[in-house]
């Protein structure tokens, strides 16, 4: 999900690495950690010019106690939050969150580098190296030509001098 030009990354998808039949449990207990919701409101302050701070107020004095309870959804009804986007719906739903946030809750999944994150540093290089290459990404490939997308990708597409000078980035890349 694309918001202002950022891809908005699924939390909830990430979350599936810890619970795959309620994904949504994850995201709730780590939204209930003091850390948490201060990083939240940081991340608002500096992003947000309509965040609502003393709502946020309630939240942090509240956070970490056992009775503390927040959801996606009331987090950001409550404190007009656009760093996590929540959305109804069974094949499009799910909660999202900006880039620097999804960081965030993917090293509490798995405090290690985690595999997501290899495949997004990776998956970013090659949208780099494709928009210097090409002029654009795979993406952007894939939108503006579905019926060879279909049987392929950007790269099956190019000749030979161009998959050469590819590979050179790539191995330039790799050092």
């Amino acid at each position: 999900m694309k918001i202002d030009g950022v891809e908005y990354i699924s939390l909830t998808d990430l979350a599936r690495y810890a619970d795959k039949e309620n994904p949504r449990y994850p995201i709730q207990n780590w939204m209930r950690n003091k850390d948490v919701i201060s990083y939240l409101g940081l991340w608002e302050n500096i992003h947000n010019i309509n965040f609502k701070r003393v709502e946020f107020d309630t939240f942090k004095n509240e956070a970490g106690s056992n009775k503390f309870k927040i959801t996606p959804q009331r987090w950001i009804s409550y404190t007009n939050a656009i760093g996590i986007i929540s959305k109804h719906g069974r094949y499009n739903g799910g909660t999202f969150a900006h880039p620097d946030i999804a960081f965030e809750f993917a090293s509490y999944i798995t405090p290690t580098l985690t595999d997501f994150q290899k495949r997004l540093v990776y998956a970013e290089e090659a949208d780099v190296i494709n928009v210097a290459l090409f002029g654009m990404t795979a993406k952007e490939w894939r939108d503006n030509k579905p019926t060879l997308a279909n049987n392929g990708n950007i790269r099956d597409y190019t000749d030979l001098l161009h998959l050469v000078i590819l590979s050179n980035l790539e191995n330039i890349n790799s050092e």
